[in-house]
């Protein structure tokens, strides 16, 4: 399993092993952290830190959350969610209910049973002809 946390309002001057040290000191499960840099290298302002269990990574989320300490802002965490995760994710948001919604609206009429036959809808006025 994968126990990550975004670590975001990084200042430019803190790097990898700055980061590491920091949670290390704090939590003995931490295993790496990583800097998001661009293509020069120079940091993004955010990184992600990995734990080794759960426990460390929810104690972290707690305990951490706008801790001063790493450069001159007071750093933001979040759980980090992995590209693996992340990608099966993003498989079922691209389920398009539509289609289900339409195979459910045909799903009577194969039989030639309209469910909403009972209903006389014609008695009703129409909407623009009602008074006030």
């Amino acid at each position: 399993p994968d126990y990550s946390i975004f670590v975001g309002e990084l200042t430019p001057e803190v790097d990898d092993f700055q980061l590491y040290d920091y949670f290390l000191k704090r939590y003995p499960s931490c295993i790496d952290c990583k800097i998001a840099t661009d293509l020069l290298g120079y940091s993004r302002g955010y990184a992600f830190v990995r734990f080794g269990e759960q426990g460390d990574q929810m104690r972290a989320l707690q305990d951490c959350q706008n801790a001063p300490g790493l450069g001159g802002k007071r750093i933001r965490l979040s759980i980090g969610i992995s590209k693996r995760l992340k990608a099966e994710f993003q498989r079922y948001q691209s389920y398009n209910y539509n289609d289900y919604y339409q195979d459910y609206q045909n799903y009577y009429s194969q039989w030639g049973y309209d469910p909403y036959a009972e209903y006389n809808y014609s008695s009703y006025a129409p909407y623009d002809s009602m008074q006030a």
